[in-house]
């Protein structure tokens, strides 16, 4: 028997916390805070789109307009990372397709 979307979002949810991945987004904002005109979060690991969409649509729900991010072997580097950027602004640089994009509606 095939596996129905609905059973797939199960499995992604045991396996992927998203409550636990967005305190990690949220001490790595805190850490890189002021760095950049935009805030960014820089995860030791890398997740899958889906999830990471799920992530950025909680923190459009907060209030940020565009939400970027790729991990790192979709940039072509050393595998590991995820990387978000949080703005109320588009971020011109990442408007190209190494970067994945969730936007609040209406932008």
């Amino acid at each position: 028997m095939a596996l129905s979307p609905e059973q797939i979002n199960k499995i992604d949810n045991k396996l992927y916390n998203i409550d636990d991945i967005e305190k990690e987004v949220d001490e790595s904002i805190k850490e890189y805070h002021g760095w950049y005109p935009w805030e960014e979060a820089l995860i030791d690991r890398e997740y899958p789109v889906e999830v990471r969409n799920k992530v950025a649509k909680r923190y459009i729900k907060a209030g940020w307009k565009y939400v970027y991010h790729h991990t790192s072997s979709e940039n072509d580097e050393r595998p590991g990372l995820t990387l978000f950027r949080f703005s109320n602004d588009i971020i011109s640089h990442c408007e190209n397709d190494k970067y994945h994009k969730v936007v609040a509606e209406g932008e």
